[in-house]
């Protein structure tokens, strides 16, 4: 199997694949201001077809270079098989060859085996963090269906909510943007649990918003909002990142109720999936929980690994 890189001046308009958010051209970007990183989109060619792409982001300085490709690549339809990863690895491997000084990071898109376990070990690779785990809703099945799959606690919790008078509005215009960095960066602080920072939430709003990416959604009871939700959209595929509550939006069941109308919202927008964010089991047991609760698929990738 023939398989080689190439550097390209944008993502591929023709490329069917839907890229993970860690391989949207917008969220990259904001990452990328806020390391003072650079961007490279590299095609993948395998046997003469186009196979996929990914991006990288770099940053040289005297004697040191670090590359990092996060939940990459991005696969064409027909290609993303574990003998293709090998092969692109391969060919990833050549074009950044190990040497002192350089340091690369890479989260592989792909599902955590025994084999690509081994792929990674034979190009030199060595495990750095946990799996990832991360949750996906199928929303192009029917939205009972995806209700129905809820399970009964966090359906409970749903239908209570229903009954509280509450509405939803959404903004993908950057209206709230501020709004919500400055509630949800005082509520973290408050409550001390880990999240973006609001320097980071202001650059995802400056790249995404033009794209309309980034997606605001508040929940309103009596004209005051209660909870928000803040998604973000990737191709035909959106990802939770980010969500505010009061006190009064816990009581009433407000985030379930946000997350519900959020399946139904993307289903309008012709989005295939939901990404639920990552999880995991020694931080932050009530959000995987909490997560877990509206079913779905749990997708176990290899996690961090560098060489």
């Amino acid at each position: 199997m023939d398989c080689t890189l190439t550097w390209l001046d944008d993502v591929p308009a023709d490329i069917s694949g839907t890229p993970s958010l860690l391989q949207s051209p917008s969220y990259i970007a904001a990452v990328a201001e806020k390391e003072s990183q650079n961007m490279r989109v590299f095609g993948i060619d395998i046997d003469g077809q186009k196979a996929g792409h990914g991006i990288v982001m770099e940053k040289k300085s005297v004697g040191l270079h670090s590359v990092i490709l996060d939940r990459g690549p991005v696969w064409a339809a027909g290609f993303g098989t574990e003998e293709h990863f090998g092969a692109f690895l391969s060919a990833f491997r050549k074009t950044y060859r190990k040497r002192p000084g350089r340091r690369i990071r890479i989260i592989p898109e792909i599902e955590n085996t025994e084999h690509i376990k081994a792929v990674l070990r034979k190009h030199k690779f060595r495990k750095k963090s946990e799996d990832y785990q991360t949750l996906i809703i199928d929303l192009t099945l029917d939205s009972k269906d995806i209700r129905a799959d809820f399970r009964k606690n966090w359906r409970g919790s749903l239908n209570k909510a229903e009954r509280e008078n509450l509405e939803m509005q959404w903004d993908d215009e950057g209206k709230y943007a501020h709004w919500l960095t400055k509630f949800y960066c005082f509520d973290k602080r408050t409550r001390g649990y880990k999240g973006p920072s609001q320097k980071f939430l202001s650059l995802l709003a400056k790249h995404c918003v033009p794209n309309k990416e980034f997606l605001i959604g508040r929940v309103m009871q009596d004209g005051l909002a209660i909870a928000a939700i803040l998604l973000l959209r990737h191709g035909r595929s959106a990802t939770y990142q980010i969500g505010w509550n009061t006190k009064v939006g816990r009581e009433t069941g407000a985030h379930n109720f946000a997350l519900w109308q959020a399946v139904l919202e993307l289903q309008k927008r012709n989005t295939d999936t939901l990404d639920l964010g990552g999880v995991n089991d020694t931080e932050g047991e009530h959000v995987k929980a909490f997560k877990t609760g509206m079913g779905g698929t749990l997708i176990t990738l290899p996690g961090v690994y560098v060489g």
